[in-house]
């Protein structure tokens, strides 16, 4: 009895020897000069800068391929508002291919104090403007409070712009928000078009409409008031 405990206790060194250099032999390995960082691909970059996202994901040469977090990694950089997509790959045993997919501005928004910032097409707030970027985007501007609801819609009509061929977003030049009138459409030669609040959808296609139907009797709308669900005003160009 005796000797088969022996033998059952040499059974379990030899398989902790075995497990214990295992782990050594690993830990060498992947800590090995052939699976450390030495080079990083950053692909997809156009506004946001190769140093930036090297601090942001905290990658660097040196570090080993095999024990930093992609997951860890991804989500700081996706802190940036630049960064929309990001995607990380290893390719053994010493390079890291980054992946980026960045927001592009689809209009300016004028916040308090002077501030004018990008926003995405989701309205998501992107960076301060800038020459680099360019100003030629729709512009929405603010009179009184601040109301997020409001931006949301203002972005909504400026998305239906975007795909009309009636009044394209190219035409457009502010659209301005008020807490009291709801939300003008300002265009580039002038026009004016009172949404007010709501059913912008509705109040779209109803705006296609008018200006389809006063190019067919040879007439140029100036001013169109359909804020209203039931009725709406224009006054044409003499």
């Amino acid at each position: 009895m005796k000797e088969k405990n022996n033998h059952k206790a040499f059974r379990a060194l030899i398989i902790l020897g075995i497990i214990v250099v295992s782990i050594s032999f690993c830990i060498y390995l992947f800590s090995s000069a052939s699976f450390l960082i030495d080079e990083i691909v950053i692909k997809g970059t156009n506004r946001v800068t190769n140093a930036e996202i090297i601090k942001r994901s905290g990658i660097r040469a040196g570090l080993s391929t095999v024990f930093f977090h992609e997951s860890s990694a991804k989500n700081s950089l996706l802190m940036s508002p630049w960064i929309k997509e990001v995607t990380i790959f290893k390719e053994y045993p010493s390079k890291v291919i980054i992946s980026i997919k960045e927001y592009e501005p689809f209009c300016i928004a004028a916040f308090e104090e002077g501030i004018y910032l990008y926003l995405s097409e989701t309205g998501k707030k992107l960076g301060e403007i800038n020459h680099k970027e360019g100003l030629d985007y729709p512009v929405i501007t603010m009179e009184g409070r601040h109301d997020e609801s409001l931006i949301v819609q203002a972005v909504q009509l400026l998305k239906l712009s975007k795909t009309s061929s009636t009044l394209s977003w190219d035409e457009v030049s502010e659209v301005r928000i008020s807490n009291r009138y709801g939300i003008r459409m300002l265009t580039n030669d002038q026009r004016y078009i009172d949404f007010g609040y709501g059913n912008l959808n509705n109040k779209w296609y109803k705006v296609e409409k008018i200006i389809n139907r006063s190019r067919n009797i040879n007439l140029t709308e100036e001013y169109i008031n359909i804020s209203s669900e039931n009725m709406g005003i224009v006054n044409f160009k003499i």
